[in-house]
């Protein structure tokens, strides 16, 4: 079974730098993203199991902290 990776940044370049990264050298890994906290809060919502979360701190509509706080607030 693959282990899941979400990314959550709101630069594009740095989200499919890491997806080809995971791709390329890091095989068994499924690489889901969200450019913003909202999106990253779906994917978590609606994602069993996810192993590694790469998350960025400064993002507009919510950042990486508020994202994280909310996150506690679901489990």
């Amino acid at each position: 079974m693959k282990k899941i990776v979400l990314i959550i940044d709101d630069d594009i370049l740095i989200r499919q730098t890491l997806r080809l990264l995971f791709k390329n050298r890091f095989s068994g890994w499924h690489v889901l993203d969200a450019e913003n906290g909202y999106q990253g809060i779906k994917l978590f919502s609606k994602t069993d199991n996810i192993d590694l979360v790469m998350l960025d701190y400064q993002m507009p509509k919510m950042n990486g902290i508020t994202l994280l706080s909310d996150k506690n607030k679901m489990t």
